[in-house]
């Protein structure tokens, strides 16, 4: 075990890595302080919980895509469209956060009302 991690601290992905999973580690993950703001800016529970399920189905499928895509792309053009696909993500939270205000309150999709839901939209800037 100790030896895979010496080969992994010399390899050239090491760095890149480790950023990628500081990152991941403080403002891309859903922990506790995002699901707090969410709530705070009147996320319903279960579109929440919905999210997050399919954050976990993404990342299951992405484990088992990953090694057939590096067989077929070889581990360079994997990582890369890995990593673009990241940033293609990344890059449509900022569009959908540029097009809201946040200090209008409540921007969730779906808000709470008793039993029954109802759509509630952001306001958008033009």
């Amino acid at each position: 075990m100790k030896s895979g991690w010496k080969v992994y601290k010399k390899s050239s992905v090491f760095r890149p890595g480790l950023g990628l999973a500081l990152l991941y580690a403080t403002v891309l993950s859903m922990g506790p302080i995002m699901s707090a703001y969410c709530f705070y800016r009147g996320m319903s529970e279960a579109l929440l919980g919905s999210l997050r399920a399919v954050g976990a189905i993404f990342g299951i499928l992405s484990t088992v895509a990953f090694p057939h895509l590096r067989e077929r792309l070889g581990l360079v053009k994997t990582g890369l469209m890995s990593i673009w696909g990241m940033i293609a993500t990344i890059a449509l939270c900022l569009v959908s956060a540029e097009y809201s205000y946040p200090e209008d309150g409540n921007c969730s999709a779906f808000k709470a009302d008793g039993a029954e839901e109802e759509l509630v939209s952001c306001k958008a800037r033009y």
